[in-house]
C-alpha cells in the first residue's frame, strides 16, 4: 500500500531518516462531525497551504 502522499513525500531528500523503524500502533486523527466531510482526508498543508510555508514553520526547524 502505497501512502496518499507518495509523490510529495519522495521529493525530500532522506525522508524517512535512516535511523527510523517501522512500527505498528495505534493512531488517532481529528475529524469533522461529518466523516463524509472531504477535508477529513486533506493534509494540513492541503487544506491551508499558507500554514506549510509560513516564516514560523521555517524558524522552528
Amino acid at each position: 500500500m502505497d501512502f496518499l502522499y507518495k509523490d510529495e513525500l519522495d521529493k525530500i531528500e532522506s525522508c524517512p531518516p535512516s535511523i527510523y523503524k517501522s512500527i505498528e500502533c495505534e493512531c488517532f486523527r481529528w475529524v469533522f462531525d461529518d466523516i463524509e466531510d472531504e477535508n477529513n482526508f486533506k493534509s494540513q498543508a492541503d487544506k491551508n497551504p499558507s500554514r506549510l510555508n509560513s516564516a514560523n514553520d521555517k524558524k522552528e526547524v
